[in-house]
């Protein structure tokens, strides 16, 4: 098995963009179906899901998710844990999608509950493998939001808090029951705590 750090998987990225023509939002799309077929999975036919989005790449993964379970019938609320100004390219993109289908990402407020409780499945696309640091703010209160409900979460490529290349936790962090990682699985996922914290592992090819 091959395991990657975060930054040759993001080199693997920028090389399918740019030597073999595929667009980075096309990878996005692919990553975002594969995160809402295992958030589907886990929602065990409750058709609503509590998404907590940041504003990079990882956050479009969520955002797109969002669109793609919107059209499966799902209830969704997608939350924006992060500054709008901040928003990637790609994960602009995903948002007008999701405008499109009728949906729309939120601004996370930290004084509000959300009942997460009352959701069928949450998913964290708050950061993926170029986190580096602790949670602070809305994106720790949102961690914590997430661990206190009996709703499975699932993550993004790897949950929100743990660091791809060591799996350290530092901080809070979001304690998946499943984690979907794109391309390839990262070392984050298989070393102490960070293997924990992932959950049950799926790897997605996402092109």
């Amino acid at each position: 098995m091959k395991l990657a750090d975060g930054k040759s998987m993001r080199e693997a990225d920028e090389r399918a963009i740019r030597d073999f023509g595929i667009p980075s939002v096309k990878l996005m799309e692919n990553a975002s179906f594969a995160l809402a077929k295992k958030a589907a999975e886990l929602a065990k036919g409750s058709k609503s899901a509590l998404i907590f989005c940041g504003s990079g790449n990882n956050g479009g993964d969520g955002v797109g998710a969002a669109a793609v379970l919107l059209g499966m019938g799902f209830k969704v609320r997608a939350l924006l844990v992060g500054e709008r100004q901040k928003l990637s390219k790609d994960c602009a993109e995903m948002e007008r999608r999701l405008n499109r289908l009728g949906g729309m990402l939120e601004d996370f407020d930290e004084k509000e509950n959300y009942s997460p409780d009352s959701f069928g499945v949450l998913v964290d696309a708050m950061f993926g493998t170029g986190f580096r640091g602790t949670l602070i703010g809305g994106a720790a209160t949102a961690a914590e939001l997430m661990n206190r409900s009996n709703t499975p979460t699932v993550a993004a490529d790897i949950p929100s808090g743990v660091h791809a290349d060591t799996g350290a936790v530092l901080g809070p962090a979001v304690l998946a029951d499943a984690t979907v990682a794109f391309s390839l699985p990262k070392i984050g996922h298989f070393v102490e705590p960070g293997c924990v914290f992932a959950g049950e592992l799926a790897v997605a090819d996402i092109g």
